[in-house]
């Protein structure tokens, strides 16, 4: 007989007269096993059921090694939600921030995110672009934080809570210190009310399914083929497609489908005034100009917003009036070459 054979209350009777001493060779004769080679087995068979024994009962507990998690992306239960990114402070144009609140406002809607880039740090020390304007109003890294902080308690006197995702602009901090400074730790003194995620993605769980919000890295003029890329890339949620995917970053409005016809597929406008962006003014681009904007989820559906190509009469009545729309903005000045 072989020792796979052997059943298991067998072996356990063969480990007991072979601990007490007992002698086992008429056993080995009887199952046609040599006797040492049936001592060895019984060896392994007690160690084998020790381990089995304390991986069972917990003993082996390797917790300790490490607490990172590569899917704890923030995840939010809702069905009305506003969304808005690329603020990109302090080149933000206070347009859209007015009609953002005015509209959450108008639809009683009391939680918000952040889709990446709060600011746009353009500082020395995290962006290569080298400064050639004249400004009065140029800005250090640390008064970008306290404009951050001063707008972020603004928001709270309207929302109950913010969630934040990190953005490309957003972990130029974390880069340039190797990880150990990043913006959750800058917004950490609001109470708990501010959640901040160092992943550039997260799930909005609504009545009428999961909407995926993203600050990818990839970019593209057309917000929607790159909106359906990444739905037909997303692996989905809970073993689920996703019902609507968003995208930020790429500055450009859309809306659409996906390429299977499930799933909503948007790109979000962006609240960075190109007026105030250095960059652009100063390099010839032959990419499309930005679109200013922002979203509102209710009730599940998701209404995706241009700032110039919405009728703010008819979505937010009475609480369109004096919309900033038309407000000059804060000029600035080249150096003469």
């Amino acid at each position: 007989m072989k020792w796979k054979d052997i059943p298991d209350s067998a072996r356990q009777k063969l480990l007991s007269l072979y601990e007490s001493g007992n002698s086992l060779d008429n056993a080995a004769v009887t199952l046609g096993i040599n006797s040492e080679t049936l001592r060895r087995r019984l060896r392994e068979y007690r160690y084998q059921a020790e381990m089995t024994r304390k991986i069972e009962s917990g003993d082996f507990d390797f917790s300790f090694i490490s607490s990172r998690k590569w899917n704890d992306y923030l995840v939010l239960e809702a069905d009305d939600l506003m969304v808005i990114s690329d603020l990109e402070l302090p080149d933000t144009d206070e347009a859209v921030l007015q009609a953002f609140l005015m509209t959450a406002i108008r639809y009683n809607i009391r939680r918000m995110v952040i889709l990446g880039d709060g600011t746009a740090q353009d500082q020395h020390g995290l962006s290569t672009w080298l400064s050639t304007w004249k400004d009065s109003e140029s800005i250090d890294f640390g008064g970008v934080f306290g404009i951050l902080n001063r707008l972020i308690r603004l928001l709270l006197e309207c929302f109950d809570e913010i969630y934040y995702v990190s953005g490309n602009h957003d972990q130029r901090i974390a880069k340039v210190t190797n990880g150990q400074v990043h913006m959750g730790l800058l917004l950490q003194h609001f109470g708990g009310r501010v959640h901040f995620s160092q992943y550039r993605r997260m799930y909005l769980k609504t009545s009428r399914g999961t909407i995926g919000l993203f600050h990818q890295s990839n970019f593209s003029a057309n917000g929607l083929s790159l909106s359906r890329k990444m739905y037909n890339v997303e692996p989905g949620f809970d073993g689920k497609k996703l019902s609507a995917i968003v995208v930020a970053h790429i500055h450009h409005w859309s809306c659409g489908k996906s390429d299977d016809n499930l799933a909503g597929c948007y790109s979000l406008g962006c609240a960075r005034a190109p007026e105030r962006t250095q960059y652009l003014n100063e390099t010839p681009s032959t990419h499309s100009q930005w679109s200013q904007g922002f979203m509102r989820i209710q009730n599940g559906f998701i209404h995706n917003y241009d700032l110039h190509e919405t009728d703010w009469d008819e979505v937010l009545g009475e609480y369109a009036k004096g919309l900033l729309f038309h407000r000059p903005l804060v000029k600035t000045q080249r150096i003469p070459d």
